[in-house]
């Protein structure tokens, strides 16, 4: 027996199967945009990249990238629980960062980018950034 109810979306197939469905035009897109664009859009500008994240947090916590120092697995973890990232991404970054250090101008940037987002409420970590960005 199968029974469909367009006004509630229920479909029942052979009296064992139940799956509710929405009603009609409940998941119809009216506009010409794709879903995961709105997405993009609302992406805050002033967010912090991976690797920003990565060095103010190693900053505020006082550690080395290094692997002989941190488990940069357990770190990339850690970071993930607390920022919604992705894991993966993060132990790249952290394993970048261990690699090259903060010797290109793009790391430079990334550093002056964190401790500008920390100096208001610290401004020793701040300077400690800098300071590790100059070096």
């Amino acid at each position: 027996m199968a029974f469909i109810n367009n006004n509630y979306g229920a479909i029942t197939v052979d009296k064992q199967v139940n799956i509710t469905t929405p009603p009609p035009g409940a998941t119809r897109h009216t506009d010409s945009t794709p879903p995961d664009a709105d997405k993009e859009e609302q992406k805050d500008p002033t967010q912090l990249s991976n690797r920003q994240v990565v060095i103010m947090m190693a900053a505020l916590m006082d550690i080395s990238l290094s692997r002989d120092y941190t488990n940069q697995k357990q770190l990339a973890r850690f970071l993930s629980s607390i920022t919604g990232r992705s894991t993966e991404s993060l132990r790249q970054t952290i394993m970048k960062l261990a690699r090259e250090g903060v010797d290109t101008n793009e790391a430079r940037r990334d550093c002056n980018v964190a401790a500008d987002a920390i100096e208001p409420f610290c401004k020793t970590i701040a300077e400690r950034i800098r300071n590790d960005a100059q070096e």
